[in-house]
């Protein structure tokens, strides 16, 4: 936790050589991963070298240094050095690790998919007890192969190939469906049929400010009013 890092040049003594990042749980530290599929950069003159990561990614440069010493890591500045939470701070304690037979970055982590607290406040993501109290209900998260987009200066986190293969027939559909302000379209899906499944939603682009998204888990067993609202709140461009 305290970030202490730890040199040997003989495999045998280790000295503690200081803290490159301060405190630190779970961290994670890799080079920069490859672009993700079609991304194209602005020819940026700052690209990072490596990235840090805990709950959070941050991008920066790293200079290993002398032997026996921390090396220097140096953030990138403004927005585009330090990244907001993974999927908005659910996912926690992310880690990572290098796949050479498909040369990809794997990352997976920790969700806290909890569905708020006996206390009723849903706000609390470091307390994720149901809301009828009988305890957490968090998980591990799918592996995600982690690419790096040059333009929005960020990673991305996509599910890796091999989930095609647990893909089965289409449950639902809704087509070309004209969304009524404020009401739901109900996918009617058979009782348990969507336990495992996945969700593909697109939406025309709204010529004025309203939300778009989906629930899922709306007929929970384990707890009343238990769906999970994912939503974009879209504002129209208003630029000339």
């Amino acid at each position: 936790y305290d970030g202490d890092i730890f040199a040997s040049d003989d495999f045998k003594v280790w000295k503690n050589v200081g803290k490159l990042f301060g405190k630190a749980e779970c961290p994670d530290f890799f080079p920069l991963p490859s672009d993700c599929a079609g991304c194209a950069g602005d020819g940026e003159t700052d690209r990072p070298t490596h990235f840090h990561a805990t709950a959070n990614y941050e991008i920066g440069t790293y200079d290993e240094g002398a032997p026996m010493t921390t090396g220097t890591w140096t953030p990138l500045k403004g927005a585009a050095g330090h990244l907001d939470g993974v999927d908005a701070t659910f996912f926690y304690a992310s880690k990572s690790f290098w796949d050479p037979v498909k040369s990809r970055r794997i990352m997976w982590g920790w969700v806290r998919a909890g569905l708020g607290k006996a206390s009723g406040d849903v706000s609390n993501k470091d307390e994720c007890t149901l809301a009828n109290g009988n305890g957490r209900y968090n998980m591990n998260s799918l592996a995600r192969e982690t690419n790096y987009d040059p333009l929005l200066q960020q990673l991305t986190f996509f599910p890796i190939e091999e989930y095609d293969e647990l893909r089965g027939d289409v449950l639902a559909t809704a087509g070309e469906t004209w969304l009524v302000p404020g009401s739901d379209v109900d996918l009617g899906l058979p009782e348990k049929a969507g336990l495992q499944s996945e969700l593909r939603a697109s939406f025309d682009m709204p010529e004025q400010a309203t939300r778009l998204g989906v629930k899922v888990i709306t007929g929970s067993p384990l707890v009343d009013d238990a769906a999970i609202e994912i939503f974009f709140d879209f504002a129209p461009n208003a630029s000339p």
